[in-house]
């Protein structure tokens, strides 16, 4: 086993999170891009809609297709396990009903992309075995919420301390 500085490990799970921070981040903006996108040809196609909306707060209506703009990956994850009553599942499992869903994954391999990105997930707790759930805390939040404005961060611990 390699002895890794505990300083180290804990710089290298802060900035993990922020990049977790920052992907959620960039889904939500293409679940509003998408709306955004979704909108503009509703208006074109009817122009009695009104176009206004309020800045950076896009009414998530239906695009020609019949189609609700997409929710972000975490949220979709969090909602397959609100819908089989929090059962544990297999990322096999989960992306199965992803797909029959309509959720769109960017990239050749959803199953890959998925993988890594449930163990990222906050809201979701690895159970062993490959099985997964959703923390409860996930399940009593509305979707759209995330469930991430109370997630607490490990404290920095000072040189000195021992782990």
């Amino acid at each position: 086993m390699i002895g890794i500085p505990h300083e180290v490990v804990q710089e290298l799970y802060a900035l993990s999170q922020q990049i977790r921070e920052h992907e959620e981040a960039i889904e939500k903006l293409r679940a509003q891009q998408v709306a955004v996108l979704a909108q503009l040809n509703v208006n074109a196609a009817n122009p009695a809609i009104s176009n206004h909306s309020a800045a950076g707060n896009p009414p998530l209506r239906q695009n020609p297709a019949g189609h609700q703009a997409q929710p972000t990956l975490n949220n979709a994850i969090v909602d397959i396990f609100r819908k089989n009553g929090n059962q544990p599942l297999h990322v096999r499992q989960i992306l199965e009903e992803l797909v029959q869903s309509g959720f769109a994954f960017q990239g050749q391999d959803p199953g890959k992309t998925l993988t890594i990105r449930i163990y990222q997930c906050r809201d979701v707790e690895r159970l062993g075995d490959g099985q997964f759930r959703a923390q409860p805390a996930a399940l009593s939040e509305p979707a759209h919420l995330g469930g991430h404005a109370g997630a607490e961060y490990p404290k920095k611990r000072s040189k000195g301390a021992t782990p």
